[in-house]
């Protein structure tokens, strides 16, 4: 921690950080424009690395259900069906995703994990990557995924055959998605299956995940590391030997806290993952039927309140730990020198009032790659606008 700090960018990178009264005597800072943050709390940009926003609408059928009484299923698929997906011109499906992505700035991210899961059927696959290609700078970095499971109706060989057929039509193009996802579990693929598809994921260039579905989760863990996996996600009832595992490893556990809240499960086993040395990043999960809540300031709360990290464990998580899981830690995740310059600015006089006060969004300021995307009270701009909140800080250092 700084105290009485300052930071110094130039165009997209950081140049310095210190002390104010330090970096106010560097050469470079003579002719900077201030922005003045004092009292309050300056922050690495959150990277929310797992969010779903290519969506027809959410399931509030189940939701009224699901009050009445009616049991939680982990797969429910409620009103979001890939032909609602087709059905929706690109640009109005751009304009929804978009708006989550500036609620997700709002509440201090920077960077998003954007997963397309249109139950394999190829069109609203490939339509809901190149949503999230577009997406990319406006307003936040993105970094998208092809997320594989097994949608209702279909057998695993199926399922393992239209995953196939999609990852064909993909090849190697990486600009569509940086890594690939597979659920592993009892109503998802078993071990073989997942092994096969992201094998030949791998062979195409791709960054591995895997997703837990909370009954495989020892099985999961070591799939992920036998072949590499950036990240294993979810995590439900895990073994203290698959702890081990990972604590040995470099694969990120990445956990979903709204995810446990919303569909009522156990949460995961963040305190003893950290004890035992484990990389652990945190996620919001967002999306119409696991999470429907984008606040990472929310999830960090759920991180200290019901899974046990400090606060500075569970910003950490949010930060750098989900910059590693997505292959960014070099460039994000941190306030550093040569690092890009990605900052959320809290209104709070210490950074353990974030978690405290719950349900609160409490972010005054977010800048990414040096640029405001976010300014408390002003209102959002509009899509293809060149809003002077979005300039470039070359003129507002």
């Amino acid at each position: 921690m700084i105290r009485d700090g300052s930071v110094l960018i130039d165009g997209q990178r950081i140049v310095e950080v210190g002390s104010t009264r330090r970096i106010e005597n560097l050469s470079r800072a003579k002719e900077a424009r201030v922005i003045d943050v004092s009292g309050k709390v300056v922050l690495p940009g959150f990277v929310d690395a797992h969010m779903r926003l290519a969506f027809a609408g959410p399931p509030l059928r189940r939701f009224e259900e699901r009050i009445a009484g009616a049991p939680v299923a982990w797969n429910e698929q409620g009103e979001r069906t890939p032909s609602s997906i087709r059905a929706i011109p690109a640009r109005e499906l751009r304009a929804r995703a978009r708006r989550w992505t500036y609620l997700a700035a709002a509440a201090g991210a920077t960077t998003v994990g954007l997963h397309s899961r249109q139950n394999l059927e190829m069109e609203a696959e490939i339509k809901g990557l190149r949503v999230a290609q577009a997406l990319a700078g406006d307003p936040v970095n993105v970094a998208a995924v092809f997320g594989v499971g097994v949608p209702p109706g279909l057998d695993r060989p199926r399922a393992e055959e239209r995953a196939l057929e999609v990852l064909d039509k993909l090849g190697s193009r990486k600009s569509l998605c940086y890594a690939v996802e597979v659920e592993l579990g009892r109503a998802a693929f078993d071990v073989a299956a997942a092994r096969r598809i992201l094998v030949s994921a791998r062979q195409r260039g791709f960054a591995l995940k895997l997703l837990d579905h909370g009954d495989e989760t020892d099985s999961c863990v070591r799939l992920a590391l036998e072949l590499g996996a950036s990240s294993v996600e979810r995590l439900g009832k895990i073994s203290e030997a698959a702890i081990d595992l990972l604590a040995d490893s470099q694969t990120v556990a990445m956990l979903l806290p709204g995810v446990a809240y919303h569909q009522e499960s156990p949460y995961p086993p963040a305190r003893r993952l950290v004890d035992r040395g484990a990389a652990v990043a945190l996620a919001s999960g967002f999306g119409p039927t696991l999470s429907p809540g984008f606040s990472l300031p929310m999830a960090i709360s759920l991180a200290c309140r019901e899974m046990r990290l400090m606060p500075e464990e569970a910003i950490a998580a949010a930060t750098l730990n989900a910059a590693v899981a997505i292959g960014q830690g070099d460039r994000i995740g941190s306030i550093e020198p040569d690092k890009q310059a990605d900052m959320t600015v809290f209104d709070v006089a210490d950074y353990r009032e974030i978690p405290y006060f719950f349900g609160v969004n409490l972010c005054a300021l977010t800048i990414q790659a040096g640029r405001v995307i976010y300014r408390a009270g002003a209102p959002p701009p509009l899509e293809g606008s060149s809003d002077r909140s979005r300039a470039p800080l070359e003129s507002r250092r």
